[in-house]
């Protein structure tokens, strides 16, 4: 009696530890499926490319302080429109390299072609410094063309990495909203500085020097902190992946819809100081608009994209887009000091959502694993809308100042965007649809 209770005993402890063993390995299989490089390296990645775009976009989206100084001091003897072509070269490169980011990406090349944009950002920064005041070729050719080129290959990897490190579409949105959050805080962070740096009496040359040594710094870090994750398996059909996706229709719509967010969404952020200046506002609370529309994006993208598990992609970034041109008409209550601070809340939030959203949006109606060539190729039609929106924008108010043509011009851009996305949205279910009655075994 004494052997068969230890022999029961035995059998049960071993079918304990079996199944002990079974959940391990399944939990183990769970976190390599859900990781693909492990959860540490999958977060690190996000913060390190958060890094980068704190770098990129907080550069590009403080321009507007840039343009105010450029337009009262530093180049006086230029027109508006003039100077945004700087800021409109920097947003053509972020976006138009996106297809040699992509190719290089997928190629395996991401991590030198991050240390080599790494270097020409800074040096871009430190030549700025240099620049004579009044020399508009030499503030062009370092503001505009180096320091645009270096975005445009942190911009890619800076999105793709975050979501190769991921499988579940809600995560892959929650670390883009993340790494975009961190664009808009390095936004607030260059705004603030530049606006109290510019105007304290070092210089434009120190400031610059500050601005690049902050830059530097935050660079070396990311390099440090990312993990560039495995390739992705090629295709095997005939096609590649980047030619699939260019002939889906929906991903045809969503870049078009991005060529037209982009083309209306820099011309408050170029010309709401400007615009608030000539309305009389005082310099203080005028230098903190830029960092207010910035700081409130911050929330709006981590909110929205962690709601994308509940509702999907589709959805917010329609509600964000079309809110997004309501909020551009409040840019013309800007002549009082609460209608500054209430517009800048407002467009920060809803520019926020609307463009961190745009990633996981094209990757979802995108037919294809290459995410490097799919955002590559989905971000060049709106490097032509960057590079020409701001300047249409500013000729539109002309020397005049007559600014509800370039407001009205910067809210219909958003509202063709989201006419557009209603449109894939729908396309894209009855593709879904049609799929799915395809998989349906047959009836015998």
């Amino acid at each position: 009696m004494t052997e068969f209770k230890k022999h029961c005993l035995i059998k049960k402890h071993l079918s304990l530890l079996t199944l002990s063993n079974r959940i391990s390995i399944r939990m183990t299989e769970t976190a390599i499926a859900s990781y693909p490089c492990g959860a540490f390296r999958a977060w690190s990645t996000v913060f390190g490319s958060a890094l980068f775009i704190f770098c990129e976009l907080g550069t590009l989206q403080s321009f507007g302080v840039y343009q105010d100084y450029y337009s009262r001091e530093w180049l006086s003897n230029y027109t508006a429109s003039d100077i945004s072509w700087i800021g409109g070269i920097q947003a053509f490169f972020e976006l138009a390299l996106g297809i040699l980011g992509g190719k290089l990406f997928e190629a395996g090349y991401c991590r030198p072609m991050l240390i080599f944009a790494s270097v020409l950002f800074s040096f871009s920064y430190f030549m700025l410094s240099l620049a004579k005041q009044g020399q508009y070729y030499q503030v062009f050719l370092s503001h505009g063309l180096g320091v645009g080129i270096a975005m445009g290959l942190f911009f890619v990897p800076g999105c793709t990495l975050s979501l190769r490190h991921f499988r579940s579409e809600a995560k892959q949105a929650l670390a883009v909203g993340i790494v975009f959050a961190g664009g808009s805080l390095g936004a607030v962070i260059y705004a603030i500085m530049l606006n109290y740096l510019l105007n304290s009496g070092i210089g434009f040359a120190w400031s610059v020097r500050v601005t690049a040594l902050l830059s530097t710094v935050c660079l070396l870090i990311a390099n440090l902190m990312i993990t560039v994750p495995p390739r992705a398996n090629p295709s095997p059909s005939g096609q590649t992946p980047s030619q699939k996706s260019l002939l889906h229709l929906p991903y045809i719509l969503i870049c078009m819809s991005g060529f037209f967010a982009i083309l209306g969404c820099y011309f408050p952020f170029f010309l709401v100081q400007v615009f608030a200046i000539k309305h009389g506002i005082s310099g203080k609370l005028v230098f903190y608009s830029l960092a207010i529309i910035n700081i409130s994006s911050v929330f709006s993208r981590i909110v929205v994209n962690s709601c994308v598990k509940k509702i999907g992609v589709f959805k917010p970034s329609i509600i964000s887009c079309a809110l997004n041109g309501c909020a551009t008409f409040g840019m013309l209550a800007c002549y009082t000091p609460t209608g500054l601070v209430l517009f800048s809340i407002c467009y920060g939030a809803c520019y926020g959502s609307t463009f961190s959203l745009y990633g996981p949006l094209v990757v979802q109606v995108a037919p294809s694993e290459d995410t490097g060539k799919v955002l590559g190729y989905a971000w060049t039609p709106s490097a032509i809308a960057a590079v020409i929106g701001p300047s249409v924008g500013a000729a539109l108010v002309g020397k005049d100042y007559i600014w509800w043509r370039g407001v009205v011009f910067a809210a219909l851009c958003f509202f063709v965007a989201t006419i557009l996305q209603l449109v894939a949205r729908e396309i894209h279910i009855r593709h879904l649809k049609r799929r799915e009655r395809e998989s349906w075994p047959e009836k015998s």
